[in-house]
C-alpha cells in the first residue's frame, strides 16, 4: 500500500477539507512502524514551513524598513530628489527639496509632466541626458538649467538611474543647485575678465611679481614697451636677473617695504631698460593674493622726464647765474691778468733773471690756462652776442672734420661721420662748431685706443638731430645726473666747462641736449628745434 505524503496531505486539505478524515484512516490503518516514519516527515515539514514563514517575516520586515529607509532618504534628503517616468516625462514623484528649489508644492508637480511644467530651459540637454541613460543606464555629473515656478533660471548638476518601478523603466534623479556658485563663478570671470582689461591695455606699467621666489608672472603691455623686452624674456624672470635695477640698495629698501609692511608707495626708483637706458620711476605697489599665491603688484610712474626738466631747469638756472656772473667780473680779472703777463715777458728777457726763465715760462703758461679758463667762462654770458642765420650743419661738420680727426689719429682712435638729408637751420656758426668740437673732444677722452667716435645728422619729428656717439664704457648714474654743470669734472685737469658751455651754446641756439648712455657707450643728442624756422 502506498503511503500518503505530506504534500498529498496538504494539497488534498487545501483542495478539499472533507478528504482529511479519509487520510487519517488510512493512517490509522497503517503498521506502527509507518506511523512513526510519517510523524516524523510531519515534524520534519512543520519545521520547515515555519522557517519558510519566518525567512518570509523577515524579508517582508526588510523589505518595510527598507522602504521606509528609501522614504527617509528620499523625502528628508536635502539633495533635490525626484522619480520620473521615463516614456512620457511624469513626476511619480519628488521630494521636498526638489519641489522647493523650483517654487512649486510637491502636489502641483507630481502627476504632472516635466515638460508641461516648462522645467528644461534647453531641450538638447534633455535630450543629452536621456541619451547617456538608454546607452549607460546612469548619468553623472550632467550640468544644466532649469526653469523656475517664477521664470527665474537656476544652474544645476545631476545624477540620474534608470530603474524600473512596478515594471514602468523610471529615472531616480539626484540634483544639487549649483546657481549661487555659478553666479560666484561668473561674478569671478567677470572680475577678472575687468582686471585683465584694466591691467593689459593700461597706459601706465605695471607687473605682477611672486613674493616666495621674486620672479615676474605676468606684465602688461605697457611694461614690455617701456623696458623693451618681450613677454617670454620677462614672464618667469627674476627683476635681478633682467638687470633692473640701478642701485641694489634700492632693491633691497623696496623687499624689506614689501616684506614688512606690505605695500610701498611713490618711491623714486632707477630702472635699467633693455638697451641699458635709465629711466626714472616712482614705484607704487601693494601686496595680493593672485591664483592662491602671494603676490605683490608693481605700478610705475615714469618721471623721468619730468626729473630731467627739472634738472634742466635747474642747470639753466645755474648757468645763468655763471653767465651773469661771467659778464661781471670776467673782463675786470682778464684786463690784470693780461698787465700781469706783459711783466713777465719783459722781465723774462733781462738777464738778472736768466735763472728764473723756468719759473716764468710755468707762470706764462698757467696764466694762459687761466685766460682760457676765462674765454670759457665768458661763453657762458647770458647776453652773450650769436649771429644767427640758417646755414648747413653738415657743412659746419665737415669743416671741423679734418681738426677732429688729427686730434683722433694723435691717440690712436678713429672718428667716422654720417650724415643724413637735413635741411638749412638757423644755428650760429662758430658756436656750433665750439659745440662739436666739445663733445668730440670728451667722446675721444672716454674711449680707449682704437675705439670707434661716430657723428651723425639726421632728422626726427622734432626737428634736426646731431649725435655724438662714443665707444667708451658710459657715464654712471651719479655722473649723469650733474653733467652740465659749471666747475664739475671727473678730469684730472678738467676746467667742468666743457659741457656747461655745450648745454648754453644749445640753449642760445634754440636746441636741447639728451644723452643715451650704456656698458657700450654713450650718446650726446643735440636736438635742434625747427618748427619756428
Amino acid at each position: 500500500m502506498a503511503l500518503p505524503t505530506i504534500d498529498d496531505g496538504i494539497s488534498g486539505q487545501s483542495a478539499n477539507r472533507a478528504a482529511t478524515p479519509s487520510t487519517i484512516d488510512q493512517i490509522s490503518s497503517l503498521p506502527n512502524e509507518d506511523k512513526t516514519a510519517i510523524i516524523q516527515e510531519l515534524k520534519a515539514e512543520i519545521i520547515r514551513l515555519k522557517e519558510e514563514v519566518e525567512k518570509q517575516n523577515k524579508a517582508e520586515k526588510a523589505l518595510c524598513l527598507s522602504e521606509d529607509k528609501f522614504y527617509k532618504a528620499f523625502h528628508h534628503n536635502q539633495t533635490m530628489m525626484a522619480i520620473i517616468r521615463f516614456r512620457d516625462d511624469i513626476y511619480i514623484d519628488v521630494n521636498s527639496s526638489y519641489a522647493e528649489v523650483l517654487g512649486y508644492s510637491r502636489e502641483e508637480m507630481i502627476g504632472r509632466s516635466v515638460l508641461e511644467l516648462g522645467v528644461w530651459v534647453d531641450l538638447k540637454e534633455r535630450q543629452d541626458v536621456n541619451k547617456k541613460l538608454l546607452d549607460n543606464g546612469y548619468a553623472r555629473n550632467c550640468e544644466f538649467k532649469f526653469r523656475r515656478k517664477s521664470g527665474e533660471i537656476s544652474s544645476l548638476v545631476a545624477t540620474a538611474n534608470l530603474l524600473n518601478v512596478d515594471g514602468e523603466k523610471c529615472i531616480l534623479a539626484s540634483l544639487v543647485d549649483i546657481t549661487v556658485q555659478k553666479n560666484a563663478e561668473e561674478a569671478l570671470r567677470k572680475s577678472k575678465e575687468l582686471f585683465y582689461t584694466i591691467f593689459n591695455v593700461n597706459p601706465i606699467p605695471m607687473f605682477i611679481m611672486s613674493l616666495k621666489n621674486w620672479t615676474i608672472i605676468e606684465a602688461n603691455e605697457a611694461t614690455l614697451n617701456y623696458y623693451g623686452s618681450t613677454r617670454d624674456e620677462l614672464i618667469g624672470a627674476r627683476t635681478v636677473d633682467v638687470n633692473f635695477w640701478v642701485d641694489p640698495g634700492e632693491r633691497e629698501k623696496f623687499v624689506e617695504a614689501v616684506t614688512n609692511e606690505g605695500f610701498f608707495n611713490n618711491k623714486e626708483v632707477r630702472f635699467f631698460t633693455k638697451s641699458g637706458e635709465i629711466k626714472t620711476v616712482l614705484l607704487s605697489g601693494v601686496a595680493i593674493t593672485w591664483n592662491n599665491e602671494k603676490c605683490y603688484i608693481a605700478i610705475h610712474h615714469n618721471i623721468t622726464e619730468l626729473r630731467r626738466y627739472q634738472n634742466e631747469m635747474a642747470r639753466l638756472d645755474r648757468l645763468n647765474l655763471v653767465g651773469e656772473m661771467s659778464a661781471g667780473i670776467g673782463h675786470e680779472i682778464r684786463n690784470p691778468m693780461t698787465t700781469v703777463r706783459g711783466f713777465l715777458q719783459l722781465l723774462k728777457e733781462k738777464d738778472r733773471y736768466s735763472q728764473d726763465k723756468v719759473y716764468m715760462d710755468i707762470m706764462l703758461e698757467e696764466l694762459d690756462r687761466t685766460n682760457s679758463i676765462i674765454t670759457e667762462f665768458l661763453s657762458m654770458a647770458k647776453d652773450k652776442a650769436v649771429e644767427l642765420r640758417k646755414q648747413s650743419l653738415n657743412q659746419k661738420v665737415r669743416t671741423i672734420f679734418p681738426l677732429l680727426n688729427a686730434e683722433a689719429i694723435k691717440q690712436d682712435k678713429n672718428i667716422d661721420i654720417e650724415l643724413g638729408d637735413i635741411p638749412y637751420i638757423v644755428i650760429d656758426r662758430n658756436e656750433i662748431k665750439q659745440l662739436i668740437h666739445n663733445l668730440v673732444r670728451n667722446g675721444l677722452e672716454a674711449m680707449s685706443p682704437g675705439g670707434l667716435l661716430t657723428i651723425k645728422t639726421f632728422k626726427d619729428d622734432d626737428g634736426v638731430v646731431l649725435a655724438v656717439q662714443d665707444q667708451g664704457s658710459g657715464i654712471a648714474p651719479e655722473i649723469l645726473e650733474r653733467i652740465g654743470t659749471p666747475f664739475f669734472t671727473t678730469k684730472d685737469n678738467g676746467t667742468g666747462l666743457g659741457l656747461a658751455v655745450c648745454y648754453s651754446i644749445a640753449q642760445r641756439n634754440n636746441a636741447q641736449i639728451d644723452i643715451k648712455t650704456g656698458s657700450k657707450g654713450t650718446t650726446f643728442y643735440v636736438r635742434f628745434n625747427t618748427s619756428n624756422q
